[in-house]
């Protein structure tokens, strides 16, 4: 007895090592790639800083009436502001430390719900091959919305996965993830994964939602603008591929992304592929936007990367490896002059966007079909049931 105790306590120990080990290696690997992509970096903080003045300072609530093109919702604008006064005027160095620390962070949320046949080697693999595109978002271009949304959305997959479901923190999840980025939005449909109360789910996220965008729809109705955005339309983008290449997007584009991300993610849900719904409703947003930047592949990537944990058994993230591919893009610092500047695949990328968007376009495809009729992982195994769930889970089988 005592020699089988010792055993036990051995394994744990072992196992708490291989655990301390694991977030270790992760959260270094992704401190050395921001500290790569760190120069030049904070390019897009400047709609932040000029956001979350407006918002708190002079527009208020006529913010969106007043700059339509400021495609950033109001809870990411009031944690910029927040992080100015405690950082003292140092806002983009703290939120860069703590958007690139929020990767290890997301994914710790969700190895707490993963199943346990090869989970630390599969979180592993999917930090090393998150780590170089999430740090490209949170540090280069230091979209704290986009980080924040596809945070609260890895919320609520932790949520709608616990073993009873936590139906008022997924609905206030997704609610809160709008009100950073309206395109998180493809986060509703995973509500219908939750085993019970999604009753309680809806009315947290309708009344999240209220909170955050109905004063600004009330007090000026100039807000509904901002669907329509005077946004280019670049050459390497879908739209573009398609024939659609006015000087500014069409207005119905960004309603139809609104509207065709969730879709996706709803047909995925019932046809119950959940793992893959995150990453079908960010295909079908990117398919349908008009511009091609590189900060994208971030939240895209961490969306493959829970199909990867949860919608197959594979060690290896090859969904997540792919879309990393697929989306990858190179970087210079002078944009003009990158003809002049890039050399090897960075100057062909340059030079061939029609074959870009067809590479965009070939991969939003080809994950949304894999989302919808993929092959459904067996169930029964143990610890294997988190691969699969139903629209209406039978009766004792755990959310």
């Amino acid at each position: 007895m005592t020699s089988s105790s010792g055993s036990r306590a051995a394994r744990r120990h072992t196992g708490g090592v291989a655990e301390t080990g694991l977030w270790v290696v992760v959260v270094a690997w992704t401190a050395v790639g921001a500290v790569v992509v760190a120069r030049p970096s904070g390019i897009s903080w400047h709609f932040f800083d000029e956001g979350a003045r407006m918002l708190l300072r002079t527009a208020g609530l006529h913010l969106y009436a007043a700059d339509p093109l400021l495609q950033i919702g109001p809870l990411s604008l009031l944690v910029a502001g927040a992080l100015d006064v405690v950082t003292v005027g140092h806002a983009l160095g703290g939120a860069q430390v703590l958007m690139t620390l929020a990767l290890p962070a997301g994914l710790a949320l969700l190895g707490s719900i993963v199943p346990q046949r090869h989970r630390r080697l599969r979180l592993l693999l999917a930090g090393l091959l998150a780590a170089p595109t999430w740090v490209v978002l949170a540090v280069r271009w230091a979209h704290l919305d986009d980080i924040l949304a596809i945070l609260l959305l890895t919320i609520t997959v932790a949520a709608v996965r616990s073993p009873r479901g936590r139906p008022v923190l997924a609905g206030l999840a997704v609610a809160a993830a709008v009100a950073a980025k309206p395109w998180a939005v493809i986060g509703l449909p995973l509500l219908l994964v939750l085993p019970t109360g999604r009753l309680r789910a809806g009315v947290a996220v309708a009344t999240g939602m209220a909170v955050a965008w109905l004063p600004f729809l009330v007090a000026d109705p100039g807000t509904v603008g901002a669907l329509r955005p005077a946004v280019g339309i670049n050459d390497s983008s879908t739209l573009w591929l398609v024939g659609i290449r006015d000087a500014v997007v069409p207005g119905w584009v960004r309603t139809a992304q609104l509207l065709g991300g969730p879709l996706a993610a709803l047909v995925v849900v019932l046809r119950g592929r959940w793992p893959a719904a995150l990453l079908a409703g960010i295909a079908v947003r990117l398919l349908l936007d008009p511009q091609d930047i590189a900060y994208y592949a971030g939240s895209a990537v961490l969306a493959a990367v829970v199909a990867d944990l949860f919608g197959h058994r594979s060690r290896i993230p090859w969904l997540a490896l792919l879309t990393s591919v697929a989306l990858w893009q190179p970087f210079v610092p002078d944009f003009t002059r990158r003809f002049g500047s890039s050399t090897g695949l960075a100057l062909w990328w340059f030079q061939h966007p029609g074959a870009v968007a067809v590479v965009h376009t070939v991969w939003a495809v080809a994950v949304v079909a894999w989302g919808i009729i993929g092959r459904r992982p067996p169930s029964g195994a143990a610890g294997q049931d988190a691969l699969r769930v139903s629209v209406a889970p039978t009766a004792g089988r755990p959310g």
